[in-house]
């Protein structure tokens, strides 16, 4: 047994060793994702959380406090326990870009640790808001950043930082892996028949200026490109079982994948962090050369070196490495459909993003429905209000915004498919509407146009749903009006408040 220890310890420590140099600069490009994240909140955060916000984040933990008494830090474990003020949020998100930003230069593994606490606390109070996938992603990744990157003055040995490259390629695995067997456990006829790029780019939460011109592509072009996503997600994956090359092959495959997405689609930081997620695939002289930089055997000088972690520091980082290796386990087991006991000693590593599950559109929408929000004075003529980003008026072509996220226009999207599903409205966009009416001015800041601005607060509020479509592209070319609105559609009502 001590024999195979040893042989497992060097295997790992060599994996470091040959990747280093990549592993490091992913944990600092990691850093700036982070500052993404963070700035892209700032602006949106009061109007979000606030104390006058849509969900305000001091309600929130009241509930969760009276709820969950003494358990309400595990449950919800943010430092907004502490303050959970305007001010405090605003300060903390500042913190975390600042932070993020330091992180990139210097003092990586702290500035990491300080990142991942900060959106850890983000998220748990971000409610509906913060609940999509790379938010997750962001986590885990960070958390893992954190034991590959070089900065710190102590440093954990090689095969521990090795365990968490490892989990690098498992976590990139996993995305894409699990991304394509959700479209196929989902039974969606869409999928099944190829056909789900026929509507994608239409119905896809917000939409780039590329994404009509797809949309009107021929039928079987959709179907290839259809097919060829399945591959990348079901088959690539396995590629990183087949040596250098095989990593190699993989994350050119992926970073094909993100791309695409990227040009059609307006999905935040996320593919950006994905891309970066690649990087650990390949070794560091596969890296350099691509640089073309030349590669030198570095060996360290006698004594040089940052001082080693203590022993209880380096157990205690390989029991939480192989825990989230644990946990990642069962995930892939639970996709599969096996029961594992193990789940239960897993509550820790999921309840604080370290292990987590995805699966990115597993069923596909096929019609795009919209919600106008409009006002009145007198009941009978109504001004709409408009979104920075969420598709409006028909002339107004859909946005570039990635690696921007505005969560209030994304959140509408879903809004607008459980209205379609005759649903009863969720309880953010009733505060959202009260706040319209009321012409609160931190919940109206989140819109690009508030036709009461300056005046008296609508005295009626309606929200109707239109359905819209892409003209085609000769058409668009022409005329310049990229979406069609039937009208039979924008009769239908969805939420109406009254004096």
């Amino acid at each position: 047994m001590p024999s195979l220890t040893r042989k497992v310890h060097d295997l790992f420590a060599r994996y470091y060793k040959g990747r280093e140099t990549v592993l490091d600069v992913a944990a600092r490009l990691i850093c700036l994702v982070y500052s993404l994240a963070f700035a892209a909140l700032l602006p949106q955060l009061l109007g979000l959380y606030g104390q006058s916000g849509i969900l305000p984040a001091q309600s929130y933990l009241a509930q969760i406090a009276d709820q969950a008494g003494s358990l309400k830090y595990l449950v919800c474990p943010t430092l907004f326990w502490l303050n959970a003020s305007d001010g405090a949020l605003f300060l903390l998100t500042a913190a975390g870009l600042l932070l993020s930003i330091t992180g990139f230069f210097r003092w990586t593994a702290s500035m990491l640790w300080l990142c991942f606490l900060i959106y850890l606390s983000l998220l748990n109070i971000g409610q509906d808001f913060l609940s999509f996938q790379w938010d997750i992603l962001l986590l885990e990744s960070g958390f893992l950043a954190i034991f590959v990157c070089k900065g710190g003055r102590r440093r954990l040995s090689p095969a521990i930082k090795g365990l968490a490259a490892v989990l690098f390629c498992v976590l990139i695995f996993k995305l894409m892996l699990l991304s394509g067997l959700c479209k196929l456990a989902s039974q969606d006829a869409s999928w099944s028949s190829l056909e789900a790029l026929s509507y994608h780019f239409l119905t896809q939460p917000l939409p780039t200026p590329a994404a009509p011109f797809l949309h009107g592509l021929p039928k079987e072009w959709l179907k290839v490109f259809c097919l060829s996503t399945f591959f990348i997600e079901l088959f690539c994956p396995f590629l990183l079982l087949l040596g250098k090359t095989g990593k190699l092959a993989a994350a050119l495959a992926f970073l094909l994948l993100q791309g695409a997405i990227f040009l059609s689609g307006n999905y935040g930081f996320f593919n950006i962090l994905t891309a970066v997620l690649c990087l650990p695939l390949i070794d560091d002289r596969i890296y350099m050369h691509l640089l073309g930089k030349p590669v030198y055997e570095r060996r360290p000088a006698p004594g040089a070196g940052s001082e080693p972690a203590s022993p209880a520091a380096g157990i205690a980082a390989f029991a939480i490495l192989l825990s989230i290796a644990y946990a990642d386990c069962d995930i892939f087991a639970a996709g599969i459909g096996i029961n594992l006991p193990l789940r239960l000693v897993l509550f820790l590593p999921r309840h604080f993003y370290l292990a987590n599950s995805y699966g990115l559109f597993a069923v596909m929408t096929t019609r795009r429905v919209e919600i106008c929000i409009e006002g009145s004075d007198d009941g009978k003529t109504y001004v709409p209000y408009k979104f920075y980003f969420k598709p409006g008026p028909p002339d107004r072509p859909p946005p570039i915004v990635a690696p921007y996220m505005p969560r209030l226009d994304w959140q509408m999207w879903f809004e607008a498919l459980r209205a379609d599903s005759g649903e009863e409205s969720s309880q953010w966009f009733g505060n959202f509407m009260r706040g319209l009416k009321g012409n609160n001015p931190s919940i109206t800041a989140l819109l690009q146009e508030n036709p009461f601005a300056g005046k008296d607060p609508p005295l009626y509020l309606r929200a109707r749903l239109q359905q819209y479509q892409f003209d085609s592209p000769s058409q668009i070319l022409n005329s310049g009006i990229y979406w069609r609105i039937k009208p039979e559609a924008a009769k239908a009502n969805y939420y109406n408040l009254g004096p």
